[in-house]
């Protein structure tokens, strides 16, 4: 048993990859499923297969721009069943689907022996009424010298009415400056710290709240439905044209009854047939006199073939394509 993982929208859109026991998506170094993209994380998802529970799992790495399965936020790990809609940082969808047998072309394992990234410390926590603590100075760096002091003002006599004679026995006025009282200090709310900014703690979020859908059902329906193939075929004037793929077998040949119907004294009555079932292509030459080919080699029995994988049957050349949709 493995997993297959068919993109479906995004730059990979046509690709597929098999998956045995891990699979790490990331553009990091660390990562055997590798996405170059802004918006991807280093480490931002893995599917991996449990052998106790006899099951595979997505857990996405804590992201920014997170990764939905079916339509809903991944948080933690989440267990898949034969087949959901992966979609990586709202962008890159793919189609996991539980396959059996043995994977043709399986992805390596992620590489495990790096260097351990450093570790920056985080800022330390205080609050606004704890002084900042001074830079300490260099020990070559000379003391500031400081400034002199400014000489107190000289005192001035209080003011005296122009009728009173200087030497008069009358007490002086006293002088007062009058503060406000001041105000009972408030309690402090209980605020989390990150270096000098507060971080409110986040508003309460009801459990029963439900995740906000990316993707309508009609979409989803799109994601969910089996890929679609088309043979195409390149004449001698270099235009190209294709031809359909039906899910089920279809026929080779130079009858008129034939699913793809080749005029061409190359071709046999009967040359080959090819299959489309839940995803895969298979072909199988029907004894054709001059011959079905993989590639370069001449097939004997039934092969499964790739998009982009070239075709020739007799002397007409052609090559399997995966037919993109992407939803609205």
């Amino acid at each position: 048993m493995y997993a297959r993982l068919y993109a479906k929208s995004g730059p990979l859109a046509g690709k597929s990859y098999d998956i045995v026991a891990e699979a790490i998506i990331g553009h990091g170094p660390e990562c055997n499923l590798v996405i170059k993209s802004g918006i991807i994380s280093a480490k931002h998802a893995r599917i991996f297969y449990d052998q106790k529970k006899g099951s595979y799992f997505l857990e996405d790495f804590k992201t920014l721009n997170g990764t939905l399965l079916d339509g809903k936020p991944v948080q933690g790990r989440v267990k898949l069943e034969k087949k959901h809609v992966v979609i990586i940082a709202n962008t890159f969808a793919f189609i996991f689907q539980v396959e059996s047998g043995q994977a043709a072309d399986p992805l390596p394992p992620p590489p495990r022996d790096l260097p351990p990234e450093p570790e920056i410390p985080p800022p330390p926590r205080r609050r606004p009424s704890e002084p900042m603590e001074a830079s300490p100075l260099p020990d070559e760096a000379p003391m500031a010298k400081p400034l002199p002091s400014a000489p107190p003002p000289a005192a001035q006599a209080p003011a005296v009415p122009a009728d009173d004679a200087p030497g008069s026995q009358e007490a002086p006025v006293e002088h007062r400056t009058v503060f406000d009282e001041p105000e009972e200090p408030k309690e402090e709310e209980e605020l989390e710290f990150v270096g000098d900014l507060p971080i409110p703690e986040p508003a309460p979020q009801s459990r029963d709240a439900a995740p906000t859908m990316l993707i309508d059902e009609e979409q989803l329906a799109a994601l969910l439905g089996p890929p679609r193939f088309a043979l195409e075929f390149k004449t001698v004037r270099g235009e190209k044209h294709a031809v359909d793929l039906k899910e089920g077998e279809n026929t080779v040949g130079r009858l008129a009854g034939s699913e793809i119907s080749l005029d061409d004294a190359s071709i046999s009555r009967s040359h080959a047939l090819i299959t489309v079932r839940a995803g895969k292509v298979v072909v199988r030459d029907l004894d054709s006199k001059n011959g079905t080919f993989v590639g370069d080699k001449k097939i004997a029995a039934e092969i499964e073939i790739k998009p982009e994988t070239p075709l020739r049957f007799g002397l007409v050349k052609a090559s399997l394509v995966r037919k993109t949709e992407k939803p609205a």
